[in-house]
């Protein structure tokens, strides 16, 4: 027949959260601060990067079609990194 396991004492049992001792406020308070603080002051300044629609005047538009007729060409058999772009002109 198998044992029960021996109880514990009192002492090393877990101690109740009323006793246990209390964190100290203004720690956690600084802390806390010190990562809003920052987040915070991001989150509006950067905010009208994100809400206004900007147009994009990077080269987007034709790596759109460099991309689209690359899946041509792979579609085609041919082969998609050495094919023809003819909206990409080099004028001098």
């Amino acid at each position: 027949m198998p044992r029960a396991a021996p109880e514990t004492p009192s002492a090393e049992r877990a101690t109740p959260a009323s006793r246990r001792p209390a964190r100290p406020v203004a720690p956690t308070a600084v802390l806390l601060l010190l990562v809003l603080v920052p987040v915070a002051f991001n989150a509006v300044t950067l905010w009208p990067e994100v809400a206004l629609p900007v147009p994009n005047l990077n080269d987007s538009a034709v790596h759109y079609l460099d991309v689209l007729r690359a899946s041509e060409a792979l579609a085609n058999g041919e082969n998609p990194f050495d094919h023809w772009l003819p909206v990409a002109d080099i004028v001098p």
